[in-house]
Parts: structure tokens; C-alpha cells; sequence
């Protein structure tokens, strides 16, 4: 009778063991967003996703990130918003309005389904529109923008 408690404990260890390793050490999908004049982010410019990923450094996983610059100072531009559609041209279903915070930066937790492919826009506080003409599948946005691309400009 005792070796048999003594397989299924081992067996449920193993159950909740196997199902943590997929699982995100600080919670991917718990609801933490960017805000418009928001000053708590950092790094901008950077891969947020290098250390804000499932077994990172960051405390919460960011499934869309980056930074937006002012195409004509070069300086960050605070309080964007980050719209993803389904479609080229503002058009389609609309996925998710990401506001962007006072530093320039714009993350969230929510994973919109970006690995389907979306087209992203970029509008400034007074209404300037900078459109991707190309769908993105990642939401590290930094990864390329800055990097092999073009910085986020936008006014």
C-alpha cells in the first residue's frame, strides 16, 4: 500500500511539474499595460523582449512592445497610441489601441494574436499617423526597429 501512495505522489509531481515548465515564472497574460503620461518604463530603444520574456530578468512578460521616436527631432515621442488590425490600411478588425506612455515606450502583457499576422499604426496626441505597410508576426517591436529597420518615426 505504501508504494503505491508512493506512486501516485510521484505522479502528480510529475503532472504539476511538467505543467509549470510551459507556464510564465511571473505570469504573461495578467493585464499590465502602458498609459499615456505613464513613467514607469525604461530602456527605451531597446529589445523589451530580451529580458520581459517567460524566464527573463523583467517581472512581467510583454507580448507587444517598443519605442516611438519623432521623426523630426529624432527625441522620443511620449503618449502614442499603438493600434493592430487585420488588415493593411486601418482596416479589418480592430485588435488592440495601446497607449503609449510619457517615455515613448508602449507594452503590454495581452497577447492580441500578433503570430497571425497584423498591421500596425502609430498615432500621435495630435493625430499623426504612421502606418507598417508590411504585417508583423512578433510584438517585439525593437528587435528589428532600431536595429536591421528603421527607428518607429512618427508626427
Amino acid at each position: 500500500m505504501k508504494l503505491r501512495t508512493w506512486m501516485v505522489m510521484a505522479c502528480f509531481a510529475g503532472t504539476i511539474a511538467t505543467m509549470s515548465l510551459g507556464s510564465c515564472k511571473h505570469g504573461c497574460k495578467d493585464g499590465h499595460a502602458s498609459l499615456h503620461s505613464g513613467t514607469e518604463s525604461h530602456n527605451m530603444g531597446l529589445n523589451c523582449q530580451d529580458c520581459h520574456h517567460a524566464d527573463g530578468e523583467g517581472e512581467v512578460c510583454w507580448q507587444v512592445c517598443g519605442t516611438a521616436y519623432d521623426s523630426i527631432s529624432g527625441n522620443t515621442m511620449a503618449d502614442v497610441t499603438v493600434r493592430l488590425w487585420t488588415e493593411l490600411g486601418d482596416s479589418g478588425q480592430l485588435v488592440l489601441a495601446l497607449e503609449g506612455d510619457a517615455l515613448g515606450n508602449f507594452y503590454t502583457s495581452d497577447d492580441p494574436g500578433v503570430r497571425a499576422g497584423l498591421y500596425p499604426t502609430v498615432t500621435t496626441a495630435d493625430g499623426h499617423v504612421s502606418r507598417m505597410n508590411d504585417r508583423i508576426s512578433s510584438g517585439a517591436c525593437n528587435s528589428c526597429h532600431g536595429v536591421s529597420t528603421e527607428k518607429i518615426r512618427v508626427h
